[in-house]
């Protein structure tokens, strides 16, 4: 009936097809019991409102200037598996067009287009255009009020098909007003504060040189006809909105034919509806149900995005040094802190490295780590979406880094678990309700010419509250690549294990050939330190380095002073020695070769070796008192071999003091020849018997050896 309503614009009738079915669609004609033709509906309560042209009026009937009916409102309601009608309201009903009508979600509020002249009687011979204009109308308990007429109604063009929005605060309109892209354009009104706005043009991005009809809303979505010349006669289209943008899709067959196809609407959110269409040879009413394949065993989305809070798990604690930061390198990237953000802009090979840095003299102070990444897409249909929305604000969802190799991509299904469905490469949503949501993403293709479906999931939170989109969704530590296979680790943190313990010292120079205490090289460290020389088997060089220390942070004091001497490429460097791990508390045990000759006290360099080990446990737990208890064997005099074996516990607790370790945390004794383990009648039991027995004693058990 559009034709009716709009004298100059041609409709063309001719045959069709009742039934229609594609892999997206079924559509029907619905049979109704009423003659003419039905169009435009709206849902109202749990009925259609419906434009018709249905000959009941009693008396004389007055045609237009074409010799049409005027259109008049009819409800429709579905009794069993027939429909059946009546007039709709009164307050509704004049000798002009009445028609198409909007409503309100609770169908309380509407918007209408009627004939702006209504002081007349259509006449064949009426000179002038009577133009469409929009009135408003509420509903209480007392039934419809009085139309009124919203002042952007023109008698100079007309204003129809309305469109409100569900909390009545939005009407898009169909109007050849001035100021248009050419024909009838689609144009918004706003209310506020009680009053209508002036009519915005929804703009180049929606309207054309043609013309746009029949605005409906589905959700927040925006549907349309065009004549748009896409199929033939009017088409129907859906608005998605993308980042702020409209971007304008074809409903394609058999929604849309090469017919009039006008005034889409559904309360499934595109699942199912109705909609007007001539292609049976006048307008009438069509359903349409959408098909949607079935999508079971779906996959939990696999994040894609490579955005990460990344952390080094074994990094070293820096002692509060506030110029000592780690700096990560990311393929020449650089960020900094122990955990920092980061988004790998694809997939691809990273080289990493992490280092500490002191950002005061702006040099290396010591490499942490470095990696190599190799980041891939998973194979499965990818969902790009927020993680959390506001309540009621419409946000957009896409497939664009779904990663099937070697599929034909038909067509993209979505699933929600609040019940909406779409079939769209870009659809746009919204929830009512806060919750945690499940979307469905499916895929329907061909893969070596054989069908394929494949769909994964993730959750949506809905809140009332607010939302930051700039937060990164998966917080992740360097070994858990490792863990996932996409990592190698080129330089692997150290940390103590029960066999070895990590100390760190500072690396001043290296050489292939090892250079003697002479060079000028190591002469400025030589003057204020002990350097020691270390032979690297793996790349056949010399390491000459300062100091051993358990915590790294320890060290830098003393790398500064390096790096001022002039060792500009100092660096600290960590290794594995053998540890003492394993050790009881409170209870006595031995070191491997802490052993003294016969009649001496002297500390040798194996017995040193194993005492270095025992100052850096002191150091890393420093909670813990040592017990030095020096025993001799039954060789000489009695008193003589007490005093030696006080000598020998003395020369242990010196040593241990000289490497830092307070005295008020070191007890010891002699005990001479009173607690032999081993006989004494041969050689090796009397060496046995020179023994030094250490105990690592807790707060409790030092104060029971002090009482």
């Amino acid at each position: 009936m559009v034709k009716s309503i709009l004298t100059y614009i041609a409709i063309c009738i001719s045959g069709f097809g009742l039934s229609q079915e594609s892999s997206q669609y079924t559509v029907e004609k619905l049979v109704l019991p009423m003659n003419g033709e039905v169009y435009a509906p709206a849902f109202w309560d749990s009925s259609l409102v419906v434009c018709g042209t249905r000959k009941d009026r009693i008396g004389r009937t007055l045609l237009d200037k074409n010799g049409k009916e005027p259109i008049d409102l009819y409800q429709i309601v579905k009794e069993g598996e027939a429909y059946v009608y009546q007039r709709f309201d009164p307050a509704f009903r004049s000798d002009f067009h009445d028609g198409p009508i909007s409503f309100n979600t609770d169908g309380s509020h509407c918007i209408i287009s009627r004939n702006l002249r209504l002081d007349q009687r259509f006449k064949a011979s009426q000179p002038e255009d009577n133009f469409l204009g929009l009135f408003e109308s509420f509903r209480d308990s007392s039934g419809w009020s009085e139309p009124i007429p919203l002042e952007i109604n023109n008698s100079n063009y007309s204003c129809t098909h309305p469109a409100l929005s569900a909390e009545g605060k939005t009407v898009v309109f169909s109007s050849n007003m001035p100021g248009g892209m050419g024909g009838f354009d689609l144009w918004k009104i706003e209310k506020v504060e009680g009053k209508w706005s002036r009519p915005i043009n929804l703009g180049k991005e929606i309207n054309t040189s043609g013309n746009e009809f029949f605005p409906t809303w589905i959700e927040n979505t925006l549907h349309f006809s065009s004549n748009r010349g896409e199929l033939g006669g009017l088409d129907i289209y859906r608005v998605d909105v993308i980042d702020g943008i409209p971007s304008v899709n074809l409903l394609a067959e058999p929604i849309s034919s090469n017919k009039d196809d006008f005034n889409l609407i559904s309360r499934t959110n595109g699942r199912s509806g109705y909609f007007s269409s001539n292609r049976s040879g006048e307008d009438q009413l069509w359903s349409f149900v959408r098909n949607f394949p079935t999508f079971e065993n779906c996959d939990s989305l696999v994040n894609d995005d490579f955005c990460y809070t990344l952390y080094e798990e074994t990094a070293y604690e820096l002692g509060g040094i506030s110029s000592l930061t780690y700096q990560w390198d990311i393929n020449g990237v650089k960020q900094y802190g122990y955990e920092i953000d980061y988004c790998f802009p694809a997939p691809g090979i990273y080289e990493i490295s992490v280092d500490i840095i002191d950002t005061i003299i702006k040099k290396t102070y010591a490499n942490q780590a470095s990696y190599t990444l190799e980041l891939s897409y998973e194979e499965q249909p990818y969902i790009s979406s927020p993680d959390s929305v506001q309540v009621g604000q419409p946000f957009s969802l896409n497939p664009d880094k779904t990663y099937l190799p070697g599929v034909e991509i038909e067509e993209y299904y979505w699933l929600f678990s609040d019940g909406a469905t779409y079939i769209s490469n870009r659809p746009t949503h919204s929830f009512k309700q806060e919750g945690a949501y499940e979307v469905i993403l499916g895929v329907v293709g061909t893969k070596n010419g054989e069908p394929f479906k494949d769909c994964s999931y993730k959750y949506i939170v809905a809140t009332n509250d607010s939302i930051s989109q700039n937060a990164l969704g998966v917080v992740k530590s360097m070994g858990a690549f490792e863990n996932d296979e996409t990592m190698k680790e080129n330089n692997p943190p150290m940390q103590n294990t029960d066999s070895t313990l990590v100390v760190h010292s500072i690396e001043i120079a290296s050489s292939d050939e090892e250079l003697p205490d002479s060079s000028e090289v190591l002469a400025p460290a030589l003057n204020n330190y002990i350097v020691n020389t270390l032979f690297d088997k793996e790349d056949s060089v010399y390491i000459y380095s300062v100091g051993e220390w358990m915590n790294i942070s320890d060290a830098h004091d003393t790398w500064l002073d390096l790096v001022e001497m002039g060792y500009e490429e100092a660096i600290v460097f960590s290794r594995e020695k053998e540890a003492l791990s394993g050790l009881p508390l409170n209870e006595s045990f031995t070191l491997e070769d802490v052993k003294f000759e016969t009649n001496k006290w002297e500390i040798n360099p194996a017995a040193e070796k194993r005492l270095q080990f025992l100052v850096l446990l002191l150091k890393e737990f420093d909670h813990v008192k040592l017990m030095i208890s020096a025993h001799t064997d039954d060789v000489g005099d009695k008193e003589d071999n007490l005093i030696l074996s006080e000598k020998r516990a003395k020369a242990i607790s010196d040593y241990l003091a000289n490497a830092g370790i307070s005295t008020d945390r070191v007890v010891s004794e002699g005990l001479g020849e009173t607690q032999p383990k081993f006989s004494n009648e041969t050689e090796e039991g009397r060496a046995k018997n020179r023994r030094v027995e250490f105990e690592l004693m807790t707060t409790e058990k030092v104060e029971n050896v002090n009482d």
